[in-house]
This record gives C-alpha cells, sequence and structure tokens, in this order.
C-alpha cells in the first residue's frame, strides 16, 4: 500500500483496545481500483474514513464518524460504530457475520442498512445476530423487517419512537426487544408489541387490535 494511506491509517487506528495490536500493512491490500481490504480487526477513531474500503474480514470498529463514506462494500465479522453523526447511510455493504452495532449514531431511517447475509459464525436459526440501534434518533420502524429481516435480540432503547412498530413481529427469529420507556406511548405500545413475540400471523393481529384497543394507533402500522 502507498505510504500516504499507511501513514493515515496507523494514525487513526485506536491501539490498546480488547483486540489488541495496531495497525498492520502487511494484511492491507490495496487493489488495482485503488480499494483497500483489511484481512484483520480495523479498528479506527476518525471524521472520516479517508480511503475507500473494499472489505474487512474481523471487526470494523469505528468512532466519532460525521459521514460513512469509503465504508467497507463488504464486512465479514462484527461491525460497531460508535458516537457518531451519521443521520444516515451513503452506501449499503453486504455484512457476514454475528452483530451489528449503531450505536449512538444519530440515525434517522435506516436507508442504506447493511445486507444481512448468511454467515458460517450463525449455525442455525437460533444464533441469528443481534443487531444494536441503541441511542439513535429513529421515530418511526416502519418496514423495520424489510432493512432486518432476521435477528435474535433487537436494542432500540434511547429512540424517540412515535410510529409503526407493527413489523417488529415480522423480523424473523426475533425473541428480545430492548426498549425501556415505561411512562410514554411507545413504551406502551412496545409492551404489547413483546407479548406477541413469535405467535406468527396470529400475534400480528392480536397485538394490532391491542394497540388500536388502548388508542395506540399510530403504532399499529406496519
Amino acid at each position: 500500500m502507498d505510504a500516504d494511506a499507511e501513514s493515515w491509517f496507523t494514525e487513526h487506528y485506536i491501539k490498546g483496545t480488547i483486540y489488541g495490536g495496531a495497525f498492520d500493512p502487511k494484511i492491507c491490500h490495496q487493489s488495482s481500483k485503488g480499494l483497500f481490504s483489511y484481512f484483520g480487526h480495523l479498528l479506527l477513531d476518525c471524521d472520516e474514513i479517508k480511503y475507500p474500503l473494499e472489505e474487512v474480514i474481523g471487526t470494523f470498529w469505528v468512532n466519532n464518524l460525521e459521514s460513512s463514506k469509503n465504508f467497507p462494500k463488504i464486512v465479514r465479522g462484527m461491525l460497531q460504530i460508535n458516537n457518531s453523526e451519521i443521520t444516515r447511510l451513503e452506501t449499503q455493504m453486504e455484512f457476514y457475520g454475528p452483530s451489528i452495532n449503531f450505536e449512538a449514531c444519530n440515525l434517522e431511517t435506516l436507508e442504506n442498512f447493511p445486507i444481512i447475509k448468511p454467515s458460517t459464525a450463525i449455525v442455525d436459526s437460533d444464533k441469528a445476530i443481534s443487531v444494536n440501534l441503541h441511542g439513535n434518533n429513529l421515530k418511526s420502524l416502519k418496514d423495520i423487517n424489510k432493512f432486518i429481516p432476521r435477528a435474535k435480540i433487537l436494542n432500540i432503547d434511547r429512540n424517540p419512537l412515535q410510529s409503526n412498530l407493527l413489523s417488529l413481529l415480522l423480523i424473523k427469529d426475533l425473541k428480545t426487544i430492548h426498549f425501556y420507556d415505561p411512562n410514554s406511548k411507545a413504551g406502551e405500545a412496545m409492551k404489547i408489541i413483546q407479548q406477541h413475540l413469535g405467535e406468527g400471523k396470529a400475534g400480528i393481529v392480536e397485538a394490532q387490535s391491542e394497540l388500536f384497543d388502548n388508542d395506540l394507533d399510530e403504532f399499529a402500522e406496519f
């Protein structure tokens, strides 16, 4: 890889984490098109990724982003984006791994959410991935099942939810939803949704009826 790119990645690499080590240029490949692939854990602290990434095989962890520009096209491992200001994702990656985390990122939409692909890290439906969207700015979960078709655990706590929760019941294998706001209408609606996880079409019909009965109509939409 060229010297400028190596210097940038070295400068912004997060050292001293549980993954250890430092940026290793020996496991970073630069293609003829100028795209970089990293065959290990790539841990960065930066407001924007300067160089375009093709693939990360390992954990892709970034703090303090202001843009999702140059995100990798493929991640095979864990995806962890923290404490950032990226209201929307600019491009869509393919994801193969056990967990997706966009925590405290200020996301306002799930447009271009990573495409969840089958992974050798998930050997059966009981080990479906976990998705963490804690601390974002999502007001609606309209059609969330189209962005997250399968997950075992979904954390949507600390989002200002105002509508469209019923599509949560269309996420396959979903067993646990983390959302704690008991004194709000969203919290009241979420209690109803949680009671009907895993009940199929009958549960969806029952949940929708209960939402209507409790004057929570805005949450009773897909």
